[in-house]
């Protein structure tokens, strides 16, 4: 009984922190399959598109499409009260314009911080000069990008962090904001 007790709490702890961190990777590869498949989405419905506005506006459904998908994820993750600003979706268009490669007008929803992470540079021509990413972006009509930034928030009422007799005891992967993006 008193190995039970002293014991006891500590397992009930650990077997907490492993299902935070369990829920916490599940989420986190649900966000990124989520990323990489508006990617495809934009690039399978919009590519074709060439009026701007027209092809912003196939930006914006399917922008809107993934938020609803993502705050329905965060929900079903054990994250009930998601607001906009606990995330934040950029989903771009990048195309060759006189032999250059220029973004679109990128289409963002929610209000986290955080900024694009992709600039042209990273999509411009093979370090060998031969042009093979510009020509495949010229080839396929358009390269597509979706970043989600979304706060990854603790379950229940779990603290970021606990002081125990003088010892702060912190969750380093609780309520920080995680960075997912997928290219298409």
């Amino acid at each position: 009984m008193i190995e039970l007790g002293i014991l006891g709490p500590v397992l009930i702890v650990l077997f907490m922190i492993f299902t935070e961190y369990s829920i916490f990777f599940l989420t986190e590869q649900k966000v990124e399959t989520l990323s990489r498949e508006a990617a495809q989405d934009a690039f399978a419905d919009c590519r074709l598109i060439t009026d701007p506005a027209t092809r912003l506006a196939c930006l914006n459904q399917v922008a809107t499409n993934t938020e609803g998908i993502l705050t329905h994820l965060m929900a079903t993750a054990g994250y009930p009260n998601i607001a906009i600003g606990d995330y934040k979706i950029i989903l771009t268009m990048w195309q060759v314009v006189n032999e250059a490669i220029v973004q679109g007008t990128p289409v963002v929803i929610g209000t986290l911080a955080g900024n694009s992470k992709y600039k042209a540079s990273d999509f411009g021509p093979d370090p060998l000069g031969n042009g093979g990413n510009t020509n495949f972006i010229i080839e396929t009509g358009g390269l597509f990008t979706c970043e989600i930034f979304y706060k990854q928030q603790a379950s229940g009422n779990v603290p970021r962090s606990i002081n125990f007799f003088g010892f702060n005891l912190s969750l380093p992967l609780l309520n920080n904001t995680i960075y997912t993006s997928g290219v298409a």
